[in-house]
């Protein structure tokens, strides 16, 4: 009876220590994945932020953002956003491509947007709008994430 016991105590023991060890696993494996999410978020930003200077000379950045983020609402998934506020001075129709011929997904002449509603409103808190909007732009990438199951995006 005595070894049934302490058989008993040994399985309930690997039994809690295999949970716990599943749990730490669990997490680990949550913040690798924030991180890896936050650096390629970063890259995605510097390339839009390299390429659109390369793509215009006529083209001046005033302000980026990073985010990981379930920014589309659809779900539990994490969205990788960039975000620039550029001043584009050229003379011909502007066009901001970068990626390949990739146009942002979000274009927006700031001085058109409407400064009580909620898009103006999220986007002049993440950034830095100019006091004098002539010819600036709002541009918005958003890709997924390498993680995009990532408990950032709950």
């Amino acid at each position: 009876m005595k070894k049934l016991g302490v058989i008993l105590i040994c399985a309930v023991l690997a039994v809690s220590n295999l949970i716990f060890m599943l749990i730490g696993g669990w997490a680990v494996w949550e913040l690798y994945g924030i991180a890896v999410n936050n650096i390629a978020a970063a890259i995605q930003t510097g390339d839009m932020e390299e390429n659109i200077l390369i793509n215009s000379s006529d083209t001046e950045i005033l302000d980026t953002c990073t985010f990981v983020e379930n920014y589309s609402g659809t779900g539990n998934h994490c969205d990788l956003v960039s975000a620039a506020v550029v001043r584009y001075d050229g003379e011909n129709e502007v066009n901001f491509y970068y990626y390949a011929d990739k146009a942002a997904d979000i274009i927006k002449q700031i001085s058109e947007l409407n400064k009580d509603e909620y898009f103006y409103q999220e986007w002049s808190s993440r950034l830095d709008f100019p006091d004098d909007e002539t010819n600036c732009y709002l541009l918005i990438e958003i890709n997924d994430a390498p993680f995009k199951d990532n408990i950032m995006g709950h």
